[in-house]
């Protein structure tokens, strides 16, 4: 695998407005990941955790929001 990252954004979660970078995987060979499946994660570097990480395969998506850190 190879991790593409973009520079940061802002993005908007249920705790509130955070600078994050975008980051996706690609396999090295080119081909599609099983069942068309792309994961996308945005991540901040500040707090070093994931805030976002959204899922899509050919048979619907999944959305994962941080709510809350303990």
């Amino acid at each position: 695998l190879k991790f593409n990252v973009n520079n940061q954004e802002r993005i908007k979660t249920p705790l509130g407005n955070f600078q994050a970078k975008k980051i996706w995987p690609e396999r090295i060979d080119g081909e599609p990941f099983k069942n068309a499946g792309k994961m996308t994660i945005w991540y901040s570097e500040t707090e070093k955790i994931p805030l976002i990480i959204n899922l899509k395969l050919k048979f619907g998506s999944l959305n994962l929001e941080l709510i809350e850190i303990n």
